[in-house]
């Protein structure tokens, strides 16, 4: 543990734990090229709290306001770099060959930032940002506010400390019922911030033995997980959607999260070699595949069915992991080369 703490201090990455960020993010990209069903179930319904439980692994214990700053120029900044470039995109893409101003729905649905406005499925819903340009940004406000959300309750003493976490879980669960979906994921935030608590408790301990030490255990996960996923069916935190059973499916997606994040540091942490560190590189860069995975992948669907005449799921899968990758850190070395004269490039 003393290890992993001098680590941390040191700004050094977590290999595991970058690993573990880059199966969420290519789990995301999969979710985003094939339909979520069946056998996907197990795999892309728990992937998203992986994230908020990184992130609060990595969390410091700093002031509300030193942590507001660096969420506001690591996630906002991005969110917003990334978001108007996708919605110009496809402002062109979709129009012909000039831009003309875009869909008013997409450009409202960044300042919105959220899929659509009512919970998922109602008969007149309104969309702001399509699956197929930039909902995915989402992720960036929804991680932004369980962020802070997250640091009011660290810096609480203990008594003030579960008085607020039962009002984290109160609201949590007030907000599940409501008829529509909250701006910058303001209705799952809460929910968000006590995963980033899991996270920020465990690197207290000492984590990475216990995992290594119980591999009995283990294996009970893998087969609850199993279990609890396949009574709770299928879930999308970005939408609300806990699982099939409303407002109680809650604590069965609370559950399977933290399992998931269990098994995917049992699988990191045991396993050695080459294929640990590629998880690791993808997830280093899982930020800013987040942002531009889709526009990517509307340029490989695109070129392989109009101009291929084919179309194969796995080899897209392939080509958008590849390419975005690629592309990714073109961008990063591009961003390092500028980084004096134009300090924010550092966060995009």
């Amino acid at each position: 543990m003393c290890h992993l703490i001098s680590e941390m201090k040191n700004n050094q990455r977590i290999v595991w734990l970058d690993a573990i960020k880059g199966c969420g993010i290519i789990l995301v990209m999969i979710s985003h090229v094939t339909p979520l069903e069946n056998w996907g179930t197990y795999l892309f319904s728990s992937f998203m709290p992986l994230f908020f439980i990184c992130s609060g692994f990595v969390a410091k214990d700093e002031s509300i306001p030193v942590v507001l700053n660096k969420k506001l120029k690591s996630l906002l900044i991005p969110y917003w770099f990334y978001g108007i470039i996708a919605t110009i995109f496809f402002s062109i893409v979709k129009t012909g060959n000039s831009y003309q101003g875009g869909s008013v729905h997409e450009w409202w649905g960044l300042v919105y930032s959220r899929y659509c406005f009512y919970c998922y499925g109602h008969e007149y819903n309104l969309y702001f940002m399509p699956i197929e340009s930039t909902s995915p940004l989402c992720f960036l406000t929804a991680l932004f506010l369980g962020s802070i959300l997250s640091v009011i309750l660290l810096r609480k003493k203990v008594v003030s400390f579960w008085g607020t976490l039962f009002f984290y879980i109160i609201f949590t669960l007030a907000l599940s019922e409501l008829p529509i979906l909250l701006p910058w994921s303001l209705d799952v935030a809460f929910l968000i911030a006590i995963f980033m608590l899991i996270g920020h408790l465990l690197r207290y301990f000492a984590f990475t033995e216990f995992i290594k030490r119980n591999n009995i255990l283990i294996i009970l996960l893998v087969v609850a997980y199993i279990i609890l996923t396949r009574i709770n069916g299928y879930s999308n935190l970005s939408v609300r959607e806990y699982g099939k059973y409303g407002i109680y499916s809650i604590t069965l997606f609370f559950i399977n999260g933290v399992l998931f994040f269990f098994l995917m540091a049992w699988v990191f942490i045991s396993m050695n070699g080459k294929l640990v560190s590629i998880f690791a590189l993808v997830g280093k860069h899982s930020l800013r595949l987040m942002c531009i995975h889709i526009p990517i992948l509307f340029c490989i669907n695109k070129f392989s069915v109009k101009i291929l005449k084919y179309e194969e799921k796995g080899i897209t899968i392939i080509c958008l992991i590849v390419i975005s990758l690629i592309i990714s850190i073109l961008l990063d070395r591009l961003f390092n080369r500028f980084r004096n004269k134009f300090p924010y490039l550092k966060y995009l």
